[in-house]
């Protein structure tokens, strides 16, 4: 994976060095105001943000807008090629029977939203995320009041939904203290057997590799960091938790998926190894190690960091079980 310098862009942009240690101005080619998109070329993919029009993400994305995919595919860029070197089974060949999930109703009084600061200011999620993926509020359903409604759907009809609390911690602390009860951060609907689904496996079509996450808000991160919004080659999933179902494995590989990277939590090292270890029968597999505790933290830095060093499971195994010199 390559490094974007200054030099790599030169030649389709005019770059003023500004007061800001690592920044440069030019025009957006988004907006067409002058002097107005600020370049860093920190860290491995760098960064960009217009500050009329708001446009942002890392270099990346800006490089593949102004039509220089050549120069992405020279650098590397953040796309992970894991080659086929086996014949891989396929799940439907061990007389597996896929039962789809029910359709669902949606929340009483579900609209759907295209901003929340929840999302962008506190999550540092890209704003695209809500034109990918229904995402909603309702004032009628009392029990979700201060939640934010993920509506989950197969064939374009629901069969699940997610609702998150846009409360912050000391809000929900506060709530305990005065209610004696615990506080339910997420909200599911009833019946749903989510261990059938896949966060994201809407968005894939015909993609070669995916990042499997635990859950939502990893995903989201991991889109938001690789701009994997934009990536034809390159997406990635949520499956609700540690457990990998063969549901989950079936849902992918009629996705035709080849390559997966298992992006778990830090915290769940016998998880990664278990289930590496079983994609393994299915898929070409590499294991990520987070550098941070929660993928859904990790900066733009760490994730590229992360995504550099992937282990095979076997290779995963030996190094964080017995030598441990991972964890």
């Amino acid at each position: 994976m390559g490094k974007i310098q200054k030099e790599h862009i030169d030649n389709f942009f005019k770059l003023k060095k500004t007061g800001n240690k690592g920044w440069y101005s030019t025009k957006c080619p988004y907006c067409g105001k002058e002097d107005h998109l600020g370049i860093n070329f920190g860290g491995r993919a760098g960064s960009f943000n217009c500050f009329k029009c708001g446009e942002h993400g890392n270099l990346y994305k800006l490089l593949k807008y102004i039509g220089k995919q050549d120069l992405i595919d020279e650098l590397g860029g953040i796309d992970v090629e894991i080659k086929l070197e086996k014949k891989l089974k396929r799940i439907e060949d061990e007389e597996f029977k896929f039962e789809i999930m029910h359709k669902a109703k949606k929340p009483l009084g579900f609209k759907r939203i295209y901003e929340h600061k929840y999302i962008t200011d506190i999550r540092g999620i890209d704003k695209k995320v809500f034109e990918v993926h229904k995402i909603g509020t309702t004032s009628i359903y009392t029990k979700l009041k201060n939640y934010l409604i993920f509506l989950l759907e197969l064939d374009n009809e629901p069969v699940a939904w997610i609702a998150r609390t846009t409360l912050l911690n000391k809000q929900i602390e506060k709530k305990e203290q005065k209610t004696g009860k615990k506080y339910r951060r997420y909200l599911n609907s009833p019946g749903a057997d989510f261990s059938k689904y896949l966060f994201g496996i809407n968005e894939l079509d015909n993609v070669d590799t995916v990042i499997i996450t635990e859950g939502i808000f990893d995903k989201l991160k991991v889109d938001t960091h690789l701009q994997l919004f934009y990536d034809n080659e390159l997406k990635s999933v949520a499956c609700f938790g540690k457990k990998i179902s063969k549901s989950q494995i079936y849902l992918l590989q009629q996705k035709n998926v080849k390559s997966v990277i298992l992006l778990y939590d830090r915290d769940a090292i016998k998880e990664s190894k278990n289930y590496s270890v079983e994609l393994q029968k299915y898929f070409n597999v590499k294991v990520a190690l987070s550098t941070a505790k929660d993928p859904g933290d990790m900066t733009l830095e760490q994730l590229l960091q992360t995504l550099d060093k992937l282990y095979e499971p076997e290779e995963f195994f030996y190094e964080t079980i017995n030598k441990k010199k991972l964890i």
